[in-house]
C-alpha cells in the first residue's frame, strides 16, 4: 500500500550544474501519473553532478535558498522527432542535436517561494524522511557544492575511523559527509524534537569501468546516511529496489 507516502522528484541539470526539483513532495496518489510521465520523458544528457544535486535536495528539505535550481535546464525531445539510438540503446548527443532541444526548467513553483524552498518538513511527527539517490555512482563535473557542504559540517564531529573529513574535496567528494550530517543532526530547528533525513542509494547501468570503486562509493553514502544500497539495472529490479526503500 502507498497510503500515507509522500513523494517528490528531482533530476540532474542537463548542463551538469547540480539538479532541480521537478515535482514537489506531495501525497503519492496525487502525483503518481505526473511522476510516471516525467520519468518516461527523461533523456540522459551530459554528466553526473551527484553531490551538487544531493545538496540541492538537502536545501529543499531544510527550507534553504534555491541554489542550482534557479537556472537549470533539461534536454527534451522536439515535437514530431524520434530519438536516434545506437544498437545497444545508447543515446548519442551528437546524433540527437537536431532531435532535441534545451529548455529552462528551474525548480517547480510548488517547491519554493521565490528563491527560498518550502520545506516539506512541516510537522514534528516527521522524525525521519528519506532521500533516494538513483545513479551509476560515477560523479562528474561535481565539485561546486563542496564549499557549501563543508560549511554545513564545520561544527560537527565525525566518528573516529569513519573516513569522514571536514576537508573533503574533488568531484562528488563531500557526499559521504553530507549523508552523515543529514542522518545524525536535526534538519528543522523550528520544529520540536529531531527531524533527520536518511539516504538510500539505488545504483545501476554500469559501463564496466571502475564499477567496484563506484559501488563502494554508493555503499558508503548509504551507510553514512543510515540507509541501504541496492543494485538495480533493469526495470523490474529498479521497481523492487524502490519498493524495498519505501518500506523501510
Amino acid at each position: 500500500s502507498t497510503s500515507g507516502i509522500r513523494l517528490g522528484l528531482m533530476r540532474f541539470d542537463s548542463e551538469m550544474e547540480g539538479g532541480f526539483i521537478d515535482i514537489a513532495i506531495d501525497d503519492v496518489e496525487s502525483i503518481s501519473d505526473e511522476f510516471e510521465d516525467k520519468v518516461s520523458d527523461y533523456i540522459p544528457w551530459n554528466g553526473t553532478p551527484l553531490s551538487e544535486s544531493y545538496y540541492e535536495a538537502a536545501l529543499y528539505f531544510r527550507g534553504g535558498s534555491v541554489r542550482f535550481g534557479k537556472d537549470s535546464y533539461s534536454q527534451v525531445l522536439k515535437p514530431g522527432e524520434t530519438l536516434v539510438r545506437d544498437k545497444d540503446g545508447y543515446i548519442d548527443k551528437g546524433k540527437n542535436k537536431h532531435t532535441t532541444k534545451r529548455v529552462d526548467t528551474p525548480s517547480v513553483l510548488a517547491s519554493r517561494s521565490a528563491n527560498t524552498y518550502l520545506s516539506p518538513l512541516d510537522s514534528a511527527c516527521q522524525t525521519s524522511s528519506t532521500i533516494i539517490l538513483f545513479t551509476d555512482g560515477a560523479p562528474s563535473y561535481d565539485d561546486q557544492a563542496n564549499s557549501k557542504i563543508k560549511q554545513l559540517i564545520s561544527g560537527i564531529n565525525f566518528p573516529t575511523g569513519s573516513g569522514l573529513t571536514h576537508n573533503c574535496s574533488g568531484s562528488g567528494g563531500c557526499a559521504d559527509e553530507l549523508a552523515y550530517f543529514l542522518n545524525n543532526y536535526d534538519q528543522n530547528l523550528a520544529l520540536p524534537g529531531k527531524q533527520i533525513i536518511r539516504t538510500f542509494v539505488i545504483g545501476g547501468f554500469f559501463d564496466g569501468n571502475g564499477d567496484q570503486s563506484d559501488i563502494r562509493y554508493m555503499e558508503s553514502i548509504a551507510h553514512h546516511g543510515g540507509g541501504e544500497y541496492y543494485s538495480a539495472s533493469d526495470y523490474q529490479s529498479i521497481v523492487d529496489a524502490l519498493q524495498r526503500t519505501l518500506q523501510e
